[in-house]
């Protein structure tokens, strides 16, 4: 982590190379003018001084003002050594800017403090005819001096205000440093609640304002995330109960959709049945009209039968009349014919009393007997056929008045039957005019029916469609869920 004393020690480090290089080129510059003693007695404990001051005071203030004051008697040395040489005045600016990289005001100001000393007590020295040197020529005076001075003054003046600046860039970059070596030093997590209590630049201050903001958005962000968590949590409960529920839904609407089919297949089933029926009625009334007529027909008839039935009775009686006038025909032919018998008996007596004259007379009396045997015979055989027949007329004639009583009652009854053949007609006409209706009513079912399953179809479309929403939320719900475990983990990160 960085820090400003860290830095400051690093630069007493670096700074011992230029030091024990001027001793290095004090010794370069000793062959020249014989100044070995100086290079030796005060180069080298220069040098071992820095070197004891960055070893016991490593980035302190002493050790920072040694190295400050250690250069500027390097630069005196070798100025000397090169007996005042105006190019030798060139290492004072050089050095002085090395002490930049300190970052503090303080060693430049001694440095040019020291190196004025110099010039000023050196000059009075050389014109007083000691063997120091700072010009090269006696006749520099202090005109000379002064427009040194001016030049170290302006540059020290220059570095100390670029010191200053760069301090603070190093005070805000070790605060800076010091909240991220915080941050870092927190292993897995992060502590939001630390400060920098005597924080001195813009950088800190901000710092610590962005680390109160952010330990607050994250002590809220925290909370949220533990509410997400807990809805997204009741979210993909809820999704899964509405999927659960959405199946089950699914399932009742294919059943009210088979349901439905079968439902529409009846329909169609008794819609076909009703036209059947109505067209069976048609014809059933049909039948039943062409059955009126029938039976119109058969009372007709029946009324001639029963008028046929009378005439015949009437024939009968009239047979039974005629019967008895032929019986008292027979009674007459069976008289002649008895009759007949008496005179061929009485001829045959003539006959025999003739003799042979009689004898043709005698042969055709037996003729006329026989004749009339047989005469009376067929007499007695039509009398008993009479009987039969008039047996046959009465029962003829009694079959003929129980057949037009049974006639009367056909009548009748074939009346009653076409009373209720145009009750059953009326009722057909009527059972067709309902099975029309049925038939119509049975249409318009049908076409709801379908209307009924192409919605039910939609709505298992809508269904499917919102349970694979609800699968999708319960998806999504799972990876809010997983996204706000890990806002949580991330969270936890930091110390609220």
């Amino acid at each position: 982590m960085y820090s400003l004393f860290q830095q400051r020690q690093h630069a007493d480090a670096l700074m011992l190379v230029p030091v024990w290089f001027m001793w290095l080129f004090s010794l370069a510059l000793a062959p020249w003018h014989d100044t070995w003693w100086e290079a030796l007695v005060i180069g080298l404990p220069l040098a071992l001084a820095a070197s004891l001051a960055v070893h016991l005071f490593k980035g302190r203030l002493l050790s920072r003002c040694s190295i400050a004051l250690c250069f500027m008697l390097y630069a005196a040395l070798v100025i000397h050594q090169a007996h005042g040489m105006i190019e030798m005045h060139f290492s004072i600016f050089v050095l002085l800017a090395f002490l930049v990289y300190y970052r503090d005001w303080l060693p430049i100001v001694i440095a040019a403090v020291a190196i004025a000393v110099h010039h000023l007590g050196f000059h009075v020295l050389q014109h007083k005819g000691f063997p120091v040197f700072v010009f090269s020529h006696e006749d520099h005076g202090f005109g000379i001096v002064a427009l040194h001075a001016m030049f170290v003054v302006c540059q020290s003046a220059f570095q100390c205000w670029l010191a200053v600046r760069l301090k603070r860039e190093a005070v805000q970059t070790e605060e800076a440093a010091a909240f991220m070596g915080n941050l870092a030093q927190a292993g897995e997590g992060i502590d939001l609640r630390f400060r920098k209590a005597d924080a001195r630049s813009e950088i800190a201050i901000g710092l610590n304002e962005f680390m109160a903001t952010l330990h607050h958005l994250v002590s809220r962000t925290d909370s949220a995330a533990a509410h997400i968590h807990e809805e997204v949590a009741e979210l993909s409960r809820r999704a899964k109960g509405l999927e659960a529920i959405l199946l089950e839904q699914e399932g009742g609407v294919r059943a009210a959709q088979a349901a439905v089919a079968d439902s529409s297949q009846s329909i169609t089933a008794v819609a076909d049945k009703a036209d059947e029926a109505m067209q069976f009625s048609t014809s059933s009334a049909g039948r039943a009209r062409q059955g009126q007529e029938l039976i119109e027909q058969s009372l007709l008839t029946s009324s001639q039968l029963e008028e046929a039935i009378g005439a015949a009775a009437r024939h009968v009686e009239s047979l039974t009349a005629q019967s008895d006038d032929i019986h008292s025909i027979l009674e007459l032919i069976r008289g002649v014919a008895r009759q007949t018998n008496l005179l061929a008996l009485n001829a045959s007596i003539e006959a025999a009393r003739a003799g042979e004259h009689g004898r043709g007379f005698a042969v055709v009396a037996d003729e006329v007997r026989l004749l009339s045997d047989q005469t009376e015979d067929y007499a007695q055989r039509i009398e008993q056929t009479i009987q039969l027949l008039g047996v046959t007329a009465d029962e003829a004639a009694t079959s003929m008045g129980n057949s037009r009583e049974y006639s009367q009652r056909a009548v009748s009854r074939f009346q009653q039957l076409g009373e209720l053949l145009n009750g059953f007609a009326d009722d057909i006409g009527v059972i067709n005019r309902l099975s029309g209706q049925i038939a119509r009513a049975t249409s318009e079912q049908v076409l709801i029916a379908e209307q009924v399953q192409q919605a039910v179809s939609g709505i298992e479309g809508n269904l499917q469609l919102t349970e694979q929403t609800a699968h999708a939320v319960t998806e999504v719900s799972s990876a809010l869920s997983e996204h706000a475990r890990q806002l949580e983990a991330s969270v936890r990160k930091f110390t609220v």
